[in-house]
């Protein structure tokens, strides 16, 4: 999975509200490739929930 707080460190101000874009990005993203990787949706599942936590 791409980190993408690596790609993009957020300010000191900004964490907070970073970190929620980011979470709604992933799982938008993770929407829709469940359209694609069906048979892999418990797999992207349990990645995200590693992800955020």
């Amino acid at each position: 999975m791409v980190n993408f707080y690596g790609v993009i460190p957020p300010s000191k101000l900004e964490s907070a509200n970073s970190t929620i874009c980011l979470s709604r990005l992933l799982l938008f993203l993770c929407d829709r490739l469940r359209w694609a990787l069906t048979p892999s949706q418990v797999w992207l599942n349990a990645e995200i929930r590693r992800t955020v936590r």
